[in-house]
């Protein structure tokens, strides 16, 4: 579980922060420190990177906003979290105990480390480990810095959106961590969840991961090969944290020893690559490596073949061999003589009691009694007057014993005793040497945890319904994606997927805005760039027919509603903050995806906002966005910048007629969608019949009203205020009649009061609804 430290230091109005992290796998501490905006957006980006599932934060009696801020962004990522007292946040307090815990040169980087809110931040997780006792007295701890810009930045919303993960709250596992997860490993499995959350920047290592799970993709038998090695490969960090404190069994020694005696195999799979297009990277990041690390491990294969009883195991006993020690051999000669003789005294039982040994009379081991003999109940009179004693009658039979039996039972007993201690020091000698290779586990487990998420690429790009296809990571800034598809959506069983093109090109058409109605596409086009953008910096193929792609150093997103009103936050001051971290972190190398803005207050309102947030991307930041939105005038920004490119969704009308089922083609083309289609959509999802029709009904008096108004006598502003106000009220009212059993009445009631309470103020400015409404 990753952990981590952070605290805050506020002065002169700039924010700075330091952070310490580690987790129970690895022995390694990170460290972070930069100044941060007021909202914390990169504390939050670097928790999303590196997983955190604890974060440790200094307790203030005092109420502290700052302290609050960065308390919620944690809560928000459902992030544990543990406040710790101000002095556990001072390095001075464990000065001592860090000579025993941290590498040499770790401490000389630490004394060099100027910021002390960093330092603060490693004492309390360190006092925290030490409380917990999860630092043991041999291990030595490496320091390192922690660069926040080598990953792509994503914010929450962004994983929201994205359906990076599944949700907890939702009934669908549709996620982007679900579909690629085809790793036959947990440490695979985990290693996903951590590429997801940090794509590459690096052009150069993304086009490695891109090559490697190409090579597989066309050598499609190597990759089932490796497949099967995987499957039996166990949680080695997990194995290697046991070992480290003594806490593991011999069955799991040979556990590792079962996995690396096929090492050979898996080199022998991956030399199947021949292809000179890959083969050295194969060799560079796998072949060498494993060959290195299987040579350190043959000590290991020979001290498991050299101690251990393979034998014993087919009876699942994991045991020590007797050969392998004297005295072990001298008490298991022991054993076997007592064996012989007890043998021998149940023979001459069996004699004198005249009794057949092999179906009246039986020689048994109790738990409670030893070596001992059992007759049915039916023969228990052949004991009685004779040298034996009586031990229990049970149902099975009456338990017995004579001097002799007790004897040897006793002498058997007392060997076994040292048999059992000698083994037990033994195996403790063994675990010893064998967590000796702990530090070669982690090595071969990070190359197989890699292995196996490139497997896990190149498995779900050449099955899927239509094979995904190698991005071209371009130096130049774009996105050119042909036939481009939602990976979640396009397998679904349900769903005939539409393709769609995006082009993306500096100086061209950078800010596309995308129209047309509800349940269109808009939002699944807009998400589906986000994905295959991020897909392709983690290092797999994308689902497209053609993708050119430039690298981003983030991706922000403000999509939809969300639970904010459940924190006490309404939908519009979501949407700002959500937005407010757009404008504030943003770079010209940043994708920026909004749907839906504004709607969260007054149509007017909304509209002014999303124009304004609109130019400033525009002029200020110069991002590439993509804006879903059903303000259809903000598709007048195309007249005043050259790179807004206006796209929408195709909608057909049977006969053109208005009135006529639509029907969704979910294809994206050039140009604008002025109709909303909302009485369409509440027909398709069952609105009642009657409320259709006079939203029909109501929606034609309308258009007949503003066909017939003189529209010089009114400013082009009012009509389109009043338009949109007229809009808002419609989506309003069908909001609040959701419920398909309320009567025509209960409806009309609602209607009344929405135009009082919300609206009469609005009604009441605007000159052209006045005349609508006179008329």
């Amino acid at each position: 579980m990753a952990l981590l430290a952070v605290k805050v230091l506020v002065k002169d109005n700039q924010r700075s922060i330091g952070i310490a992290f580690t987790d129970n796998l690895t022995k390694r501490f990170g460290i972070s420190e930069f100044v941060d905006n007021e909202l914390y957006n990169n504390y939050e980006f670097l928790l999303i990177q590196l997983n955190i599932k604890e974060v440790l934060m200094c307790f203030s009696e005092k109420e502290n906003l700052e302290l609050s801020k960065i308390k919620n962004i944690a809560k928000d990522l459902d992030i544990k979290i543990k406040e710790m007292s101000p002095k556990d946040f001072k390095i001075k307090n464990i000065e001592h105990e860090l000579e025993g815990i941290l590498q040499v040169n770790s401490l000389k980087m630490l004394s060099h480390i100027d910021n002390e809110i960093c330092k603060d931040s490693i004492s309390a997780i360190i006092k925290h480990l030490l409380t917990t006792c999860e630092l043991m007295e041999s291990e030595k701890f490496e320091i390192y810095k922690y660069n926040l810009s080598q990953y792509m930045k994503l914010d929450i919303p962004a994983l929201k959106t994205l359906s990076l993960f599944p949700n907890a709250n939702s009934e669908s596992n549709a996620s982007l961590y679900n579909l690629l997860n085809r790793c036959k490993t947990p440490i695979g499995s985990r290693l996903l969840a951590q590429w997801i959350k940090q794509p590459l920047m690096d052009q150069n290592e993304i086009e490695k991961r891109h090559t490697l799970v190409e090579a597989f993709f066309k050598n499609s038998r190597t990759m089932r090969m490796v497949e099967e090695f995987l499957k039996s490969f166990p949680d080695i960090y997990k194995l290697s944290r046991k070992f480290e404190k003594k806490a593991t069994t011999l069955e799991e020694v040979v556990r590792v020893y079962q996995t690396i005696v096929k090492i050979p195999d898996l080199i022998t799979a991956l030399e199947e690559i021949e292809d000179v297009n890959y083969l050295p990277l194969i060799e560079e990041t796998y072949l060498s490596k494993l060959r290195e690390l299987y040579e350190t491990f043959k000590k290991y294969i020979e001290l498991v073949e050299t101690t251990i009883d393979f034998k014993a195991m087919d009876n699942h006993e994991w045991v020590v061999k007797s050969e392998f020690d004297d005295s072990l051999c001298r008490f298991s000669d022991q054993l076997n003589e007592i064996k012989n003789t007890i043998q021998e005294e149940y023979i001459r039982v069996g004699e004198d009691l005249e009794q057949d040994t092999l179906k009246k009379l039986k020689l048994e081991q109790s738990e409670i009694y030893g070596w001992c003999l059992r007759l049915t109940r039916s023969q228990s009179h052949c004991i009685k007057n004779k040298d034996y004693i009586e031990l229990s009658v049970l149902k099975s039979g009456i338990y017995f014993t004579s001097l002799t039996m007790r004897r040897l039972s006793n002498e058997y007993n007392d060997v076994m005793a040292q048999y059992k201690e000698q083994q037990k020091q033994l195996i403790k000698e063994i675990i010893e040497i064998a967590a000796s290779f702990c530090p070669v586990m982690e090595q071969l487990g990070l190359v197989i945890s890699q292995l196996d998420v490139i497997i896990s690429f190149s498995n779900i790009s050449v099955s899927s319904i239509s094979p995904y296809v190698r991005p071209i990571m371009s130096k130049n800034n774009k996105i050119m994606l042909k036939g481009s598809r939602h990976p979640c959506l396009e397998i679904q069983s349900d769903i005939s997927f539409i393709s769609n093109d995006v082009n993306l090109e500096r100086g061209v058409s950078e800010f596309l805005i995308i129209t047309g109605p509800n349940m269109g596409g808009k939002s699944t086009y807009i998400r589906q760039v986000g994905l295959i953008v991020l897909m392709a910096q983690i290092g797999c193929f994308v689902p497209c027919e053609k993708a050119e792609i430039s690298i981003f150093d983030s991706i922000l997103a403000r999509v939809g509603a969300n639970d904010s009103q459940l924190k006490g936050i309404s939908t519009f001051m979501a949407e700002m903050l959500e937005t407010a971290t757009i404008l504030q972190t943003a770079t010209s190398n940043s994708l920026i995806i909004i749907d839906e803005l504004g709607r969260g207050t007054s149509t007017r309102d909304g509209f002014g906002l999303a124009w304004a947030i609109s130019e400033y991307i525009i002029n200020k930041i110069n991002a590439f966005s993509l804006f879903a939105t059903h303000f259809h005038e903000l598709t007048e920004l195309s007249k005043k910048y050259s790179i807004v490119r206006n796209l929408s969704v195709i909608v057909h009308l049977e006969n053109n007629d208005k009135n006529k089922d639509v029907i969704f083609l979910y294809k994206v083309k050039p140009g604008i969608c002025d109709q909303s289609f909302g009485i369409h959509v509440a027909k398709m999802i069952n609105f009642p019949e009657n409320v259709v029709k006079l939203a029909k009904r109501k929606a034609d008096e309308l258009e007949n009203s503003v066909s017939i108004i003189d529209e010089e006598k009114y400013a082009s502003q009012d009509i389109k205020i009043g338009t949109n106000i007229l809009l808002q009220i419609m989506n309003d009212w069908k909001e609040k009649i959701k419920e398909s059993d309320m009567s025509g009445l209960e409806m009309l009631n609602i209607f009344r009061n929405l135009v009082q309470e919300k609206y009469i103020s609005d009604i009441q400015n605007n000159k052209w609804i006045q005349k609508i409404i006179s008329e």
